[in-house]
């Protein structure tokens, strides 16, 4: 179906969902179980080789690409997938299972992954196609873990699938049936058991939200004018619509009662309707919705606003997850709201309560999956078997303090500090407005004063002292507003820790900016828009979509040097498209490596302005780094490995093996015996290691 730190000593607890709306998650499945670093002396004994210490335990980790999420009936199983065509199955854990025994499942589907939905049983998964593939239905078979049939009828994305068992009459059911609906205006409906398309009839427009009425006799789309349409499923005909207002319906809920249904709109609005027509209720209240519509427009300048919604079991309240992180409660005949907290550092793109309805549980676009007491708003514990106790979000920055002996650790709602050699957290810094994300993070300050600078998707320049543990400053920074969907926002740290570089994605500005007052000293103009920036002792170097690499004097804003570096193949362009594409800065600022393409890393010669090396690496490179002497580059890859490359002969030199999932941050720095790499990942750990001690 479309797309604070807490740790819980208490008993785990199995929880049943009664799941009625459409999930989506971006999200990433931990793909196996860890144990934190720095709980004992046991719990150093598992460290992968090579590590040091780790920070977090692996729990589901949100990553760009990743664009479904369904949970089965029974809510003791999720599936998650996304753009790479990978599925994941995990289990929620009861008291007794031994988590080590209860590996995840990952299934190759073959395609980008637009939708998913479990069958009745939970034995079986549909998976609608996502961008850029085949139009066709798969059917995958959870216990085995393979894809069993090809359902062929759509063209394109499909953006939702339903699988249900639909009453036929007061004598029981009748047979299973699958409705999926995409970009190609059209709804099919499908029989699972023939695995054959039984019919199929326009929607009119591209179908964002689907749901059958309770007596499956209507399919129920909306799209992006708000109209909500019933037709009657056996001919496709229009029944009715709804006018929902302006703007795009993300998701359907019908109440247990059979009477009542509920839509999720684009302006941050639940609307209730009864299945008469009349509509009933808006929540929040209208004063609210407009405040609401305010936070969704300036949301939508950074990501897609996503809404979920459902109805407790009684059919007496509903569940609103907003695109700001909240999540709320409200009473149907009231009106009144209950419960009202800040679920997820990203959107909550999901949500659903237990049987007995006194717990409620989200999925986030932090990648996190929990669950809250209705009553008191506490965090229960819910045992994944791909970890799911610990951890924050995916770990979006990393970097060393001076003498190695702190790492900071960014992961989109906070900036946490570690002691390395202790393997425990020193301080942790929160925004203070809820629709902010951290998008990079570095040391600031002096050794006197230290401080942990942060960049927000807001333009805002955090300054966080680490010793009183309380926030400077919060400035804005005068910037281009963001460009929605155009590549992530950047900051690199000059060498003495007062100033920096900042970019927003999707712009042609890089601003050279004074920490303390967030006043720009400098633009640095491009004609594309800008990748990456990184800061030498003498200079600034960015890269920007024309695949430049440009050098600029810091001091008079000044373009040094052009070099045009990178091939101009098909399979280079898309991996510039991805998140946090790799590059890097030697010591001496003489040396960068690119990642190019998916199988290699470029070195050039910023001097004299030539390529010198092509360096093949496996796993799928991401991210690089190099020593601190410029001998070595280390290069930290999707598959979850980091991997090590002599500079010049390109020789190796060694690897690592202990993230469940893609490492997304990673730096080198020297310390006293030696040197350190930290590498943070998708799945919501970071490790600090030692190359002497890699795997060979």
């Amino acid at each position: 179906m479309h797309g604070d730190d807490r740790t819980s000593s208490g008993p785990a607890r199995t929880i049943g969902l009664a799941l009625i709306v459409p999930v989506a998650v971006i999200a990433v499945i931990a793909a196996a179980t860890s144990v934190t670093a720095g709980d004992g002396d046991d719990d150093r004994k598992k460290l992968p080789t090579g590590a040091v210490v780790r920070f977090g335990t692996p729990r589901f980790a949100a990553a760009a690409g990743v664009t479904a999420a369904a949970v089965a009936p029974d809510g003791e199983t999720f599936a998650f997938g996304g753009a790479e065509g990978e599925l994941h199955i995990v289990r929620v854990l009861d008291e007794e299972t031994d988590p080590e025994l209860v590996d995840p499942i990952s299934v190759e589907v073959g395609v980008p992954i637009g939708a998913i939905a479990f069958s009745p049983d939970g034995a079986r998964l549909v998976v609608g196609p996502g961008k850029g593939s085949d139009g066709a239905l798969r059917i995958v078979d959870v216990v085995g873990g393979s894809v069993e049939a090809k359902l062929e009828g759509h063209e394109g994305l499909v953006r939702e699938v339903l699988w249900t068992a639909p009453l036929e009459g007061a004598d029981g059911r009748g047979p299973e049936v699958i409705v999926s609906g995409g970009d190609d205006r059209t709804i099919r409906i499908w029989d699972p058991v023939k695995r054959a398309e039984t019919r199929a009839f326009s929607a009119g427009e591209a179908v964002w939200a689907l749901a059958l009425s309770p007596r499956a006799d209507h399919v129920v789309s909306a799209g992006r004018d708000g109209m909500i349409a019933f037709r009657e499923a056996a001919s496709g005909d229009l029944s009715r619509q709804l006018d929902g207002g302006e703007g795009t319906v993300h998701a359907f809920a019908f109440a247990p009662d059979g009477e009542t249904m509920a839509s999720a709109h684009e302006d941050g609005g639940v609307r209730i309707w009864k299945l008469s027509g009349e509509r009933v209720g808006i929540f929040p209240d209208a004063r609210t919705v407009k405040e609401a519509r305010a936070r969704a427009a300036r949301l939508r300048r950074y990501a897609r606003s996503a809404v979920a919604i459902a109805f407790a079991p009684d059919s007496s309240a509903i569940a609103i997850g907003n695109s700001d992180g909240q999540l709320q409660v409200f009473s149907i005949g009231s009106g009144r709201g209950g419960l009202d907290l800040r679920a997820h550092a990203g959107g909550v793109v999901a949500v659903a309560f237990a049987d007995d309805g006194a717990t409620i549980v989200t999925c986030g676009a932090d990648g996190a999956a929990r669950a809250w007491s209705r009553e008191s708003g506490e965090e229960q514990e819910l045992r994944l078997s791909s970890g799911g106790r610990g951890g924050g979000g995916v770990v979006t920055g990393i970097a060393f303090g001076r003498d190695g002996r702190e790492v900071l650790v960014a992961d989109g709602a906070r900036v946490s500090l570690y002691d390395v050699a202790r393997g425990w957290q020193k301080a942790e810094m929160k925004l203070d407005v809820p629709t902010e994300r951290i998008v990079g993070a570095c040391f600031g300050g002096s050794d006197a004063s230290p401080e942990i600078v942060a960049f927000t998707t807001d333009g805002r320049i955090v300054r966080w002292h680490t010793r009183v543990e309380r926030m400077i400053s919060a400035t804005t920074v005068s910037l281009p507003d963001r460009v929605s969907g155009a590549g992530p926002d950047g900051i690199a740290p000059a060498p003495d820790r007062k100033r920096g570089a900042v970019f927003r994605g999707g712009t042609k500005v890089v601003a050279l900016v004074d920490f303390a007052t967030a006043e720009v000293r400098k633009r640095l103009e491009h004609a594309e828009p800008i990748r990456w920036v990184g800061w030498t002792s003498g200079a600034v170097v960015t890269w920007a979509a024309d695949r430049a690499v440009r050098v600029w004097d810091p001091r008079k804003g000044r373009l040094i040097r052009r070099i045009d570096v990178a091939p101009d193949d098909a399979g280079y362009r898309e991996s510039q498209r991805r998140p946090a594409p790799g590059h890097a800065i030697s010591a001496d600022g003489r040396y960068l490596a690119l990642v190019d393409g998916d199988e290699a890393v470029r070195l050039i010669d910023l001097t004299e302005g030539t390529i010198f090396r092509r360096h093949v690496v496996t796993g799928g490179p991401r991210l690089v780094a190099f020593s601190p002497d410029g001998e070595v580059l280390a290069v930290a890859c999707h598959d979850g490995r980091v991997r090590m490359k002599g500079v010049l002969v390109g020789n190796d030199r060694g690897s690592f093996a202990g993230h469940a999932a893609g490492v997304s941050a990673l730096a080198w720095t020297t310390v006293e015996d030696g040197t350190r790499i930290a590498t943070g990942s998708e799945d919501t750990t970071s490790i600090v290691w030692d190359p002497t001690k890699s795997e060979r």
